[in-house]
């Protein structure tokens, strides 16, 4: 989801939720299916990306966009401390136009999150 689309349509998600993500391992050992999406992702083992053989090249946020991409049923904006995403969400965080949950000017600049959300199924 492009984070800019919010601006003018956040009434129409919910449940939001922002996840902090330490490193791509963790993040794939938090769910079991993500180690699996990943194989059918990138044909390879997660643990087998820097192998010589292997030409990877995605950075994390990359990686963590790619595999949430493949859950349809929920919305996701991946972003990190001072990135595009970042400055809009803390923008709208600033307007009290969403609240989070969470202190947007507090982030860690070395993690990557992602805001987590739920179309509303009555429009």
């Amino acid at each position: 989801m492009i984070v800019s689309n919010l601006k003018t349509d956040f009434h129409l998600y919910e449940n939001m939720a922002i996840w902090e993500i330490e490193n791509l391992e963790s993040f794939l050992n938090a769910h079991g299916l993500l180690k699996e999406i990943f194989v059918r992702e990138y044909r390879m083992l997660f643990e087998r990306r820097f192998n010589a053989e292997n030409s990877f090249t995605d950075s994390d946020i990359i990686v963590v966009g790619k595999l949430l991409n493949h859950f349809a049923d929920k919305y996701f904006v991946v972003f990190e401390n001072s990135d595009p995403n970042y400055f809009l969400l803390k923008e709208f965080q600033e307007k009290a136009i969403l609240d989070f949950g969470r202190d947007m000017n507090v982030l860690d600049q070395t993690k990557i999150y992602v805001l987590e959300m739920d179309k509303k199924k009555d429009l």
